[in-house]
């Protein structure tokens, strides 16, 4: 019991240390401040009390056409606030980065073994920093971690795997969760016929939807060996809303167009489950660009907003 509860601990430290301002995953491409003038970044450093993350606007002189160069281009910039008195970098000397790679939207970077003895807090800012900078690139959508060439593992020995900007949230300035809330996101099951959940635990504040983060989790794929993903990587979520008990999630037509090898049953269920998750959602209705009158395959009904399904669920 003292180790369970000593492994609760670190979590929650970890996840207390998160409190990084809430955005979409869909980073500069799709949901970039309009404040911003072309070519500009947000660059994110540790604030006058080093305990939570600020930004300030940088005006790259690499082209947004170039990724690879903005990528080492911003990687400095962490280092370097213009705003000295009130900002500090968040690369520390024990970050150093050995080589980085971008490919199918995917950004990978090694760092080299002293990485490891960050503190807890240290590596979670610098983590969620790096992450909320470079995914406003245009081509970069995900951030993987590794040390030495391996995974990257998080303070209870998991492996943290591919992140989204949207990993990291907070109240916009003011560096506290309103809310935290575990959840079960259902990905298909090893065999792909069944629905297996994955326990998530999520921080989140008054300006933040969790139900993006959940479609978010989906889209981002499993974490744990024998899942596999339910819906396109490519998928794109335009909406999501929930009045009354009924959770409205339009996405775009990648849903209904790329075929993602799960029965079709696994993949609307796996949205409509985890989604129901919520102690506010008891139905959902799935729209693909604003229109619900589908036969998902062939096979689902999407004209009505659809209740959790207990039948589909892998037992154990």
């Amino acid at each position: 019991m003292k180790r369970q509860s000593g492994k609760k601990i670190i979590l929650l430290l970890v996840m207390c240390l998160c409190a990084i301002c809430f955005a979409s995953a869909c980073g500069r491409n799709e949901e970039q401040d309009e404040s911003l003038k072309d070519n500009e970044y947000l660059v994110y450093y540790l604030d006058s009390t080093g305990r939570a993350l600020a930004t300030e606007k940088y005006q790259a002189a690499s082209e947004y056409s170039n990724p690879e160069a903005l990528i080492e281009e911003l990687y400095y910039a962490m280092s370097h606030p213009s705003d000295i008195n009130e900002h500090s970098g968040t690369v520390m000397n024990e970050i150093v980065c050995l080589e980085s790679s971008l490919n199918n939207e995917v950004l990978s970077v090694n760092f080299a073994e002293s990485y490891s003895a960050l503190t807890i807090e240290d590596e979670v800012m610098f983590r969620a920093a790096y992450v909320k900078t470079m995914t406003q690139i245009q081509g970069v959508k995900y951030i993987c971690f590794y040390v030495n060439d391996q995974p990257l593992l998080d303070a209870l020995g998991n492996v943290v795997g591919i992140m989204l900007a949207s990993d990291f949230m907070e109240d916009i300035g003011s560096g506290t969760y309103r809310t935290w809330v575990e959840l079960s996101v259902y990905y298909g099951s090893a065999q792909a016929d069944r629905l297996s959940p994955e326990k998530i635990t999520v921080g989140y504040g008054k300006n933040a939807s969790i139900e993006r983060v959940i479609i978010e989790q989906l889209i981002k794929g499993p974490g744990e060996e024998g899942h596999v993903r339910t819906v396109p990587a490519s998928l794109t979520l335009l909406g999501v809303s929930t009045k009354d008990g009924t959770c409205y999630v339009n996405f775009d037509s990648s849903l209904t167009d790329i075929i993602v090898s799960v029965p079709p049953a696994v993949t609307i269920y796996s949205i409509v489950n985890s989604l129901c998750e919520l102690s506010n959602v008891n139905k959902v209705q799935i729209s693909v660009n604003s229109n619900s009158n589908i036969i998902f395959r062939d096979a689902i009904d999407l004209s009505q907003p659809l209740e959790r399904s207990l039948d589909i669920i892998e037992t154990q």
